[in-house]
């Protein structure tokens, strides 16, 4: 397989999990989600992101130059040795010193103009480019102790890319890695998957290895990356500071020692260098060639152009086999979070179409309240009713003998006389004022109708409240965020005091003035005026007579007016209950709503889960079977 081939795959992989997590992303971040309480495992969703980042690093690493790591523990010289070998002086150095210098992997690539510049990339995937001098302090423990303010800036430094022309950058980059150890753990972290994304490592010891060099020892020889360790021999001589020969001998025994264990039984010698040394030789105007032998320049600079030898294989068998083997790894662990993953999801679409279920019984269960409910009410009106009635028949008789008196004969008919409707208010008004007592208020009506209006209260609270007692927890929850504050009594307290109102405007409007009030469809007053015109034609008939028969048709016509008494107490009670079983049925549909949303939003996501699980496996397949 070449490098042309892996690329599209892992490209592709890389853009279809990219968008599985932005989706991710924006389904977790909707209002939608947070309503419904969705929650999904972060083991698996995290696993997903940092696979993500680590099949991105593999692409970096197949399309960027030949790159060449230089690791060590700090001021082991690794910034020193680069210094020297790409004569880099002064403020174009690289950091070096005390506290530790590196504290982000700096890549050192070439650019055929122009004057030195650096490009910062930030933790959150931009890019700067700026001058090599800020991106030089930005990285500098040193300077970022003296200049407390820039250390924000520098914690959201991801790496840094030096550009400078040097013909050792012309087929390959260096990349300067943070030693184990680092001040942060995180630029420890980072040193270690730099690693493994770089072709060849130069491993640079300066003093006898110890555990924390061994570890790197481990994690190297699980990847494929040619190692080639270096010890710098740490000596100024213009500054009499020598080095130990015994010292020497013992860090190169190790090394030989740790290398057999670690790479390969064969191994032989390390190379032997003095950084500071060939720095110092450098830097001067005639530098004196020939100490380069006894430096160990010449034998690194052939090191370096095996690199770049290496670098130009078109084959690149090396690079493809690490990056093959790091992204089959990568590619079976994403198969197994993205299948957790969508078995999560498949948990909650199965528990809100349940849930919805649920819904769908609890609005036929809230017609079932409501059918039932209508009977006890009826009960209710008709009890009323007949009470209303009593009372008005009975009124309404003493009225009708009081009235057809020959005592009153003369007066009936001079308003009579005057014209029928004029009796017809008179008595109406007499009736109303003086034997039914309406024209004071509180009256018996009034209290009559809040008797009514507190017995429907009595029934149709119980009953939903039960009713909502049965809410669950998740359902009551996802109320609450779309009516803060609501609980059955907020939401009773409310609707009790509209109910009464409402069964107060009925029976007061319809039922008492379909008998007593002269309006479309009034009897009570059709009653009157046959009281009026049987008055009228007693005058040629008995009195006593004319009164049994005028009692007797009020009674008819009262009698005949209960059902229809009966019917508007019940639709005021109806009405009453409507109130409560419709703002509970609408709030019931608005979590149906949601749920039946949330349903739609995890399946859609699930469908793009379950397209990555099948596409990440035929990735995996043609990875293997290369």
């Amino acid at each position: 397989m070449s490098l042309s081939s892996l690329l599209p795959i892992l490209e592709s992989n890389n853009n279809q999990l990219t968008e599985l997590l932005t989706g991710l992303d924006q389904l977790e971040n909707i209002e939608l989600v947070k309503k419904l309480k969705i929650m999904l495992g972060k083991s698996p969703i995290a696993q997903l992101r940092d696979l993500q980042r680590d099949l991105k690093a593999q692409i970096d690493t197949a399309k960027r130059p030949f790159t060449l790591a230089v690791v060590g523990e700090f001021k082991a010289g690794k910034s020193t040795l680069l210094n020297a070998l790409l004569g880099l002086q002064g403020e174009l150095g690289l950091p070096t010193g005390v506290p530790p210098a590196t504290a982000k992997s700096i890549i050192i690539s070439y650019r055929e103009d122009g004057l030195p510049s650096a490009n910062i990339k930030w933790l959150d995937g931009s890019e700067e480019i700026t001058e090599w001098s800020r991106a030089r302090n930005l990285i500098d423990h040193l300077w970022l102790e003296q200049h407390p303010e820039d250390m924000k800036i520098s914690e959201r430094i991801s790496d840094v890319t030096y550009y400078l022309k040097n013909p050792i950058l012309s087929r390959l980059n260096l990349n300067d890695l943070p030693g184990p150890g680092a001040k942060n753990l995180k630029d420890t972290e980072l040193a270690y998957e730099k690693m493994k994304q770089a072709d060849a490592i130069i491993w640079l010891i300066g003093d006898v290895p110890n555990n924390t060099d061994v570890s790197f020892l481990n994690a190297l020889s699980e990847s494929s990356q040619k190692v080639t360790p270096v010890i710098n021999i740490r000596e100024d001589l213009p500054n009499h500071i020598y080095r130990d020969e015994n010292e020497v001998n013992a860090i190169k025994e190790m090394v030989i020692r740790e290398f057999q264990q670690y790479f390969s039984s064969d191994f032989k010698e390390p190379l032997m260098v003095s950084a500071k040394m060939i720095e110092h030789e450098r830097a001067k105007d005639n530098p004196d060639e020939s100490l380069y032998d006894d430096y160990g320049l010449t034998e690194m600079l052939k090191v370096i152009q095996g690199f770049q030898e290496q670098s130009i294989d078109p084959d690149q068998s090396q690079r493809i086999k690490r990056i093959k083997g790091v992204s089959v790894n990568l590619l079976t662990r994403s198969i197994s979070n993205s299948g957790i993953l969508a078995q999560e999801l498949k948990t909650e679409i199965n528990k809100l179409e349940s849930s919805r279920s649920s819904h769908d019984d609890k609005i036929f269960e809230i017609s079932q309240i409501t059918d039932r409910l209508r009977a006890e009410i009826r009960t209710l009106a008709r009890s009323r009713a007949g009470e209303l009635c009593r009372i008005v028949s009975g009124h309404g008789k003493v009225f009708v003998g009081d009235t057809l008196q020959l005592s009153n004969f003369n007066d009936l008919i001079t308003t009579l006389t005057k014209g029928r409707n004029e009796l017809e208010k008179k008595l109406q008004d007499r009736f109303i004022n003086e034997y039914l007592l309406l024209n004071h208020d509180p009256n018996w009506l009034t209290s009559l109708c809040n008797q009514y209006a507190e017995d429907v209260r009595a029934v149709l609270i119980p009953e939903w409240r039960s009713f909502w007692s049965k809410l669950s927890c998740d359902e009551l929850g996802r109320i609450e965020m779309e009516h803060p504050g609501i609980t059955f009594n907020s939401l009773s307290d409310s609707l009790v005091k509209a109910m009464i109102d409402v069964i107060m405007r009925i029976v007061t409007v319809l039922g008492v003035a379909g008998l007593l009030v002269e309006i479309p469809g009034g009897v009570i007053i059709d009653a009157v005026g046959v009281v009026g015109v049987i008055i009228i034609s007693m005058i040629r008939d008995p009195l006593e007579g004319s009164r049994k028969r005028a009692i007797k048709r009020v009674e008819l016509q009262v009698d005949s007016q209960s059902y229809e008494i009966q019917d508007n107490l019940l639709k005021a009670g109806m009405d009453a209950n409507s109130l409560i079983a419709n703002e509970i049925r609408d709030i019931v549909k608005i979590d149906i709503n949601i749920t039946t949303q949330g349903i739609t939003a995890l399946t859609d996501f699930n469908h793009k889960v379950s397209m990555y699980f099948e596409n990440t496996k035929e990735h995996l397949n043609t990875l293997s079977s290369s």
